[in-house]
């Protein structure tokens, strides 16, 4: 592939405003290599998922990681992969099928109101063809801050949601957004029992981050975070050839990725 060629894929792909940045990652691509290449390109992905499974590390969505923990079966090098889907559907489905062709399994959680795509035909398409994939799917749900703490409403509209996206696909763990700093969507939750009474297995933070058992043994990496790309390479560098490692956690969103 030429430079030209990736320079007017660009262009027709993704418009002037991203043109530089996706341009600078193909040259490095090109030129220096996969791991030289900024985190957030499909290749160094790619590179990254080859990179870790031929290490055997063993990646769980996070209702597998879930069941596994309470039955003591968690694998000596464990990666739980959650993807946040905030924007842009679409790109959720290629990073699906990246994974799928290297037999990594995660979970995509998608909101129903989110002022970025539209919970219509196109989006449900889309969440149907990444389950079929053999992907988790989870609501992201974002009731509280919406109705500004009040918990009536917030339970009222999180039961109408779910039962929304269960009529699509079976939905068994869920994900707070986190749509304000002065207000968390997973404090609508008095404790964790409240979500047996909704057929949940767990919520992506409350169960893992906020689970001290698991919290002794974790590193969470969330590209929402300054200096994740470094915290990562870190943790290979540590990890790579172990034979235990800290159970790794990652939380990507896929509209950050660039497609080269």
């Amino acid at each position: 592939m030429t430079q030209k060629t990736i320079s007017l894929n660009v262009i027709l792909r993704y418009g002037k405003r991203r043109i530089t940045t996706t341009f600078k990652t193909a040259l490095l691509i090109l030129t220096k290599g996969y791991y030289d290449a900024p985190s957030y390109s499909f290749s160094y992905y790619k590179y990254f998922l080859r990179l870790m499974t031929n290490a055997n590390f063993k990646f769980y969505s996070v209702k597998d990681f879930l069941l596994s923990y309470r039955k003591n079966e968690v694998h000596q090098k464990s990666v739980i992969l959650r993807h946040d889907v905030d924007v842009n559907p679409l790109n959720a489905l290629k990073l699906a099928q990246i994974e799928k062709r290297y037999g990594v399994t995660s979970t995509y959680y998608f909101r129903l109101k989110s002022q970025f795509y539209k919970f219509n035909h196109t989006t449900t398409k889309i969440i149907r063809k990444i389950y079929d994939l053999g992907f988790e799917i989870g609501y992201h749900y974002e009731c509280y801050t919406l109705h500004n703490g009040n918990k009536h409403l917030a339970i009222e509209e999180f039961t109408k949601s779910l039962e929304k996206l269960r009529q699509i696909v079976p939905i068994y763990t869920i994900c707070a957004h986190g749509a304000r700093k002065d207000m968390k969507n997973y404090e609508m939750w008095d404790n964790m029992d409240e979500l047996t009474k909704y057929n949940l297995i767990g919520e992506a933070f409350l169960s893992i981050l906020f689970n001290e058992e698991i919290r002794k043994n974790l590193v969470y990496i969330s590209d929402s975070f300054n200096g994740w790309e470094q915290k990562l390479k870190d943790f290979i560098k540590r990890n790579l050839n172990a034979q235990n490692t800290p159970i790794l956690y990652i939380n990507r969103h896929p509209y950050l990725f660039y497609p080269i």
